[in-house]
């Protein structure tokens, strides 16, 4: 896990946008498949994910928008009826809030931790030096 981390942050943020949109019409093609009963909408949030934290807040959102017409358009292709106008619509509305609640939020905990490492950083520091020199057993003098 932590050798594909590492290979990650190596990254662009041109590349982990270009790999995450990819990824994103991976599951697109995978909604269309399994049909419109069974809705992968959950794993669109993964790229999402993955865009916020690597890259920034207004690329996550952007990716977010363009998981929510890759979910339509599959919805759409897989044949999906709806009765009434107004469902068609908030479908898209619907998937969209939650991926944008996806992208905002992990954004939102990114930026906090870039703020708080150096002071979580500066904090450990102080607490080393506040600590007592350890005295070594045969060292003390009667």
């Amino acid at each position: 896990m932590k050798g594909l981390l590492k290979l990650i942050d190596e990254q662009s943020s041109r590349a982990i946008f270009a790999e995450s949109l990819l990824f994103a019409i991976g599951i697109g093609v995978l909604d269309y498949v399994s049909g419109y009963e069974v809705s992968m909408f959950v794993f669109y949030g993964i790229p999402i994910l993955a865009v916020a934290w690597w890259c920034d807040r207004r690329s996550a959102f952007v990716l977010a928008a363009v998981c929510a017409l890759v979910w339509v358009s599959a919805d759409a292709l897989a044949g999906h009826f709806y009765r009434h106008q107004w469902i068609r619509v908030w479908g898209p509305l619907a998937r969209f809030g939650y991926f944008g609640f996806v992208a905002g939020s992990v954004s939102a905990v990114k930026r906090r931790l870039v703020v708080v490492q150096p002071r979580l950083a500066l904090l450990e520091t102080s607490r080393l030096l506040d600590e007592p020199v350890p005295r070594h057993v045969g060292l003390e003098h009667a």
